[in-house]
């Protein structure tokens, strides 16, 4: 959950790190998150086991008042000819408190 206080933006809000066991050599997650939600940017992509992706709020709010955000955002593991092996989701909330 976001709980901080933005002096700038974008603003890092956390990352993360894709993982797995007899993950096929050369297997790739993709995400992106949902374009209703200008709020929120993540890395597009990475390899299993090795790249991180970072999510950042981009202070795009429709209205600067206190409100909770959430979200779902796909990640999608392939591997290396394109296939998809697995789906998944990371839920993000965070909590703007206007002032």
């Amino acid at each position: 959950m976001l709980n901080a206080e933005i002096t700038s933006c974008p603003q890092s809000i956390g990352a993360f790190r894709v993982t797995g066991t007899n993950v096929p050599a050369g297997a790739r997650w993709e995400t992106s998150a949902p374009p209703s939600e200008s709020w929120l940017n993540s890395t597009s992509s990475g390899n299993v086991n090795d790249d991180g992706g970072q999510l950042s709020f981009t202070c795009q709010l429709q209205e600067y008042v206190t409100q909770s955000l959430s979200t779902a955002v796909p990640v999608t593991i392939k591997d290396s000819s394109g296939q998809t092996l697995k789906q998944f989701t990371l839920n993000i909330r965070g909590q703007i408190n206007a002032r």
